[in-house]
């Protein structure tokens, strides 16, 4: 069971769905993912929702092929990871279709470098988030907004998980969408839930 897909669930239900909240990321919840009405990568996206990384000597083999996507052959799952997620993402929707050396970002598995992937765009749903951090950058997708305006991003490395995490328009240096998508509104969303830090180290 976990947290990270029962917000996952309760965010479904909003839309329309019937899902019992039990943080089971199962068939049911993956179809009512693919009824929503948003970009492929963001459907690819919700449904590594509660991957997290293994503590201790042991890695999550789905985070170290997230890594593998992007060149980092070999990696731990506790290398940061969110930029390589992307990537992943990505390379699963068809919107980068060569290794990374050779597709924008150049290095896809450093967060900032995705500065210079796709068009920069006003914050809209399935916008690639791009931020910095001390020691680094972070980057995550939008998914909605919050009534008080905050935005609900889905991505990885967020207190060392695949999460939907809660941030602030101003968290983020741009916002950049796939170059062949037109930007769509964001979907909002009712949930009582403070702001908490979030580590992406």
């Amino acid at each position: 069971m976990s947290e990270a897909v029962k917000r996952l669930q309760i965010i479904l239900n909003q839309q329309g769905a019937k899902l019992k909240v039990d943080g089971d990321l199962g068939n049911l919840t993956k179809q009512a993912i693919d009824n929503l009405k948003i970009p492929l990568h963001l459907k690819i996206a919700l449904k590594e929702v509660g991957t997290r990384e293994i503590v201790g000597e042991k890695d999550n083999p789905r985070v170290k092929e997230y890594h593998t996507s992007v060149g980092g052959i070999g990696w731990k799952d506790e290398i940061a990871w969110c930029g390589s997620v992307m990537g992943w993402i990505m390379f699963q929707a068809k919107y980068i279709t060569k290794r990374q050396e050779y597709s924008p970002p150049t290095y896809a598995y450093r967060a900032l470098s995705w500065m210079k992937f796709g068009k920069s765009v006003k914050p809209c749903i399935g916008a690639v988030c791009v931020k910095s951090r001390k020691g680094g950058g972070h980057v995550t997708l939008l998914l909605g907004q919050l009534r008080d305006g905050r935005l609900l991003c889905v991505g990885g490395n967020q207190n060392n998980e695949f999460n939907i995490g809660i941030y602030r328009v101003s968290d983020f240096l741009d916002f950049r969408l796939p170059s062949h998508l037109i930007p769509q509104p964001l979907l909002t969303f009712d949930l009582n839930v403070k702001s908490t830090a979030i580590n992406e180290a």
